[in-house]
């Protein structure tokens, strides 16, 4: 097991029951296949999790960029008929990125799969895949601020060294803002039903786009350390 906090028992499960949702969206509409796209990927966080094999992890990734290509086309139609439907969550777009780097996928193909999210509309999530889509119109506005504005702000550093020590104490703050309100007060992520692992894959998308040493932080406790091994072997 990767995850230190839950039982492979729970990922099972876990994984079982993304399939079960994947059988109920795959013959669904355009808005579904949108859907489909955000779950695969949490499938993906979720198997990194477990025990899963870089080879299993490159043939589920596979299939979720079909699957977001087929959204991006239900997007260019949902514009003319409907609500336009939205790929631009920070942990949607980072785990995106991270996975396809990890993994070996092209620069083309990620290319690619930045042009099928919609630009725009979030500040973090168009810095981010301008590294692949050089004339990406980039949002001014900046969901999750308390969250994410700290990132921003290390993108926009020259300093490499400086960018590598802000993302060490950014990492040491994570858990902090990993909290979920509840009744009794916060409670752990892993006591929630959608847990997937305490990894800021949001971290190691600007390591990638900004190419930085993460020498530093590299067996940081929520870095993806493994994970980001693969892409220097």
């Amino acid at each position: 097991m990767r995850d230190k906090f839950l039982t492979n028992e729970y990922f099972d499960c876990r994984i079982k029951e993304e399939g079960e949702i994947f059988s109920l969206l795959e013959n669904g509409g355009c808005r579904d296949q949108s859907m489909l796209a955000e779950s695969m990927l949490g499938f993906i966080r979720l198997r990194y999790a477990s025990i899963s094999g870089i080879e299993e992890l490159k043939i589920t990734y596979n299939r979720f960029l079909e699957i977001l290509y087929s959204s991006e086309k239900c997007f260019q139609k949902a514009m003319k008929t409907e609500r336009p439907i939205t790929l631009t969550n920070v942990r949607f777009v980072s785990s995106a990125i991270v996975f396809g780097e990890c993994l070996g996928v092209s620069q083309s193909e990620l290319t690619t799969m930045a042009k099928c999210i919609p630009a725009g509309k979030d500040q973090l999530v168009d810095r981010l895949l301008s590294h692949y889509q050089a004339d990406r119109k980039i949002s001014t506005d900046l969901t999750e601020k308390a969250k994410y504005k700290q990132l921003v702000a290390i993108l926009d550093m020259e300093d490499k060294k400086q960018q590598a020590k802000k993302l060490k104490i950014y990492l040491d703050q994570w858990p902090n803002k990993l909290g979920i309100r509840a009744p009794d007060g916060v409670r752990p992520l892993h006591e929630t039903p959608t847990y997937d692992g305490y990894w800021c894959y949001e971290a190691a998308a600007v390591v990638i786009v900004s190419d930085i040493d993460d020498e530093s932080f590299k067996d940081h406790e929520f870095y993806p350390s493994e994970l980001m091994s693969w892409r220097k072997e």
